[in-house]
């Protein structure tokens, strides 16, 4: 307590500051104004700030959860999505021939072997208006009982890809102006983005058919090599089978999916 009142009584021994005049007292208030001013102002900025801020934020769209989900593209839409290379043309096909008969050999499942059933072939189909071809490759195929074929062949028929369902009647009309193929079941397969019609007949024929700009390819799985028509009486005698005429094999021995991934390989075009 001592220290304490001994530092007061110093503290009111000292002398006084000496009072301000009139002209300073005046210029401080003047002084205090002026940052009163600028402070009310400055709030008042931000409150505007603020308000303006508040105001765009509400104009903004709201898109949490209301963002359309997308879906993906159906199976039969994917063939007009998916960039889609031309045909090849005829001559480029005959070249490809050896190139694509390895990449059907290597297809061959275990178990099995496969030969040549002739040269690459390829018809020219030539109109006045539009310049048609077919061009085939074939094998056979054995289990050592029985044979099948397993076969590509690109059609230039000179249409558009379809842009619709890949089953619809159309499509199979014009599939079977460069096939003999009969009534059977129709699918679409999705394979790489590349959309492919799965055809299975009757007589356990497949075909997977990948449409191309100007034409289409298709991989052919038959079970038997022989057939009742002879080449010379067919008017498609690229469809004829003219092989041995042995047992038929059996038709598991390619499946639908493994077709259509064959339709779908880059490789097989030029």
């Amino acid at each position: 307590m001592n220290d304490v009142k001994d530092l007061c009584e110093r503290i009111l021994d000292q002398p006084a500051p000496p009072l301000r005049d009139g002209a300073q007292v005046l210029a401080v208030a003047r002084h205090a104004a002026q940052r009163r001013a600028r402070l009310t102002a400055a709030v008042g900025g931000l409150a505007c700030t603020a308000v303006a801020a508040v105001v765009v934020t509400a104009a903004l769209p709201r898109t949490t959860g209301e963002l359309p989900v997308a879906q993906p593209p159906s199976a039969t839409a994917l063939v007009s999505a998916a960039a889609v290379p031309p045909v090849p043309g005829p001559d480029a096909a005959q070249a490809h021939g050896g190139r694509i008969a390895q990449l059907l050999a290597d297809a061959v499942p275990a178990g099995y072997t496969s030969r040549p059933a002739d040269a690459t072939s390829t018809w020219r189909l030539d109109t006045a208006a539009t310049p048609r071809y077919i061009s085939q490759t074939r094998l056979i195929v054995s289990d050592g009982a029985g044979e099948g074929v397993l076969s590509a062949a690109f059609a230039g028929d000179g249409h558009a890809v379809p842009d619709g369902d890949l089953c619809a009647a159309a499509v199979t009309d014009r599939l079977a102006e460069y096939s003999s193929a009969g009534p059977g079941t129709c699918a679409v397969m999705s394979v790489g983005g590349a959309a492919v019609r799965v055809d299975t007949t009757a007589d356990r024929a497949v075909a997977a058919t990948r449409f191309l700009a100007g034409g289409y390819l298709t991989i052919r799985w038959s079970p038997m090599t022989w057939s009742t028509v002879s080449p010379s009486a067919s008017a498609q005698p690229w469809t004829v089978l003219d092989g041995g005429g042995r047992p038929a094999v059996d038709a598991a021995t390619f499946t639908q999916a493994g077709l259509a991934g064959l339709a779908a390989d880059p490789r097989m075009l030029p």
